[in-house]
């Protein structure tokens, strides 16, 4: 999706923004970890689609809470599914990155991992897809939801059970049309801003400008966005940390 966005930048005059879970997810991880509606945090988050870190978090009163979490590997390990990252790693870097980072800390254990495996995400997904196709062809309109609500489960179930050793093995129900998740929840949520004129904070892909300084002012960046009906601002966050600024960089 980032890669998609800045080519729509640099090559059209078209205004998009670009939408990703990932950090809204990683932002509700973390609230659920500390026992606090997400809603209520105001999140730091910098970095490039798949590519980001939380690098403060405070509560209504201005209370940083980074550190009580940097501080407890109880609390490290409640914001990442099945331990995804050692806490020792999380506790050196003193950010709390996204999932997908992991194939950039620990690529020779995610090959590792897929080859001891026999066959890639992509692979498994083709798989469950040529499966899906199937039973959709011969279903009846009846048991067309229950079909890609099965698929949908198999498909979340599975999410990094093939790079991470533990696997991640989301479990959580998922019903069809009956609430927003995934790409299409943040899609709605800055449609809904746009509309209202109380701003809200959603992280999006956006054109950089001169927030986050160590890009170039036309990269696409994922940046916590105050979006309403006045329209997009993105607030300035300075330079990145030396670590997160590496990876975006090079």
């Amino acid at each position: 999706m980032g890669i998609i966005s800045q080519g729509i930048l640099n090559h059209s005059g078209v205004r998009i923004l670009g939408v990703c879970d990932t950090a809204l997810e990683t932002f509700e991880s973390i609230a659920k970890a500390l026992d606090r509606n997400p809603f209520e945090l105001r999140f730091d988050y910098i970095g490039l689609n798949h590519l980001g870190w939380v690098r403060s978090i405070r509560d209504a009163e201005g209370t940083e809470l980074l550190p009580i979490i940097l501080s407890s590997p109880e609390l490290i390990r409640k914001c990442y599914r099945h331990g995804l990252f050692p806490v020792d790693f999380i506790q050196k870097l003193a950010l709390l990155p996204t999932e997908y980072l992991y194939f950039y800390y620990f690529p020779k254990a995610a090959y590792e991992n897929t080859r001891r495996n026999g066959r890639s995400r992509g692979q498994a997904i083709a798989a469950m897809n040529t499966v899906l196709f199937e039973k959709l062809a011969r279903a009846s309109n009846a048991d067309l939801i229950e079909i890609c609500e099965s698929y949908l489960r198999e498909r979340n179930a599975s999410y990094f059970s093939i790079e991470a050793t533990a696997g991640m093995q989301r479990q959580e129900s998922l019903e069809l049309y009956s609430e927003f998740s995934g790409y299409e929840r943040i899609a709605v949520l800055a449609l809904q801003a746009l509309q209202s004129e109380r701003p809200v904070l959603i992280p999006l892909t956006v054109r950089n400008l001169n927030s986050l300084e160590d890009l170039d002012p036309n990269d696409a960046v994922e940046l916590p966005c105050l979006v309403s009906s006045s329209g997009v601002e993105v607030p300035p966050v300075g330079h990145a940390p030396e670590a997160a600024a590496r990876c975006c960089c090079r």
